[in-house]
């Protein structure tokens, strides 16, 4: 889906646990495992700059993604990136912040 042509979403249905792969990571050296046990002002830093630097090409088609995803009304608990910290309080968070894009706007279908 994303920056390799293996890349997928897998959804566990029995936890509503979302296994993006690429998305929704970052670059981020704690101790840590979940993003509400670090400063979430780290951690969305970190999330733009892994965005930033690794999904950009790829950030009309991702959102794209995330839209159709949105669509099918299925229930996030968590999301466990390949990358970074886990999201399980408050997932919408990240989901958010990639359909505002750069600039802030809201994109529709989530």
């Amino acid at each position: 889906m994303l920056h390799w042509p293996d890349s997928m979403f897998t959804y566990v249905k029995e936890e509503a646990l979302l296994l993006p792969n690429d998305a929704f990571g970052q670059h981020i050296a704690t101790t840590e495992r979940f993003v509400d046990e670090v400063d979430e002002g780290i951690v969305m830093e970190e999330a733009t700059k892994y965005f930033a630097n690794i999904l950009t090409p790829f950030s009309s088609l991702i959102i794209r993604k995330i839209e159709e995803v949105g669509k099918l009304g299925i229930p996030i608990k968590t999301i466990g990136p390949s990358h970074g910290l886990i999201w399980r309080k408050n997932p919408e968070k990240i989901i958010e912040a990639y359909l505002a894009g750069p600039r802030g706007k809201r994109r529709a279908g989530w």
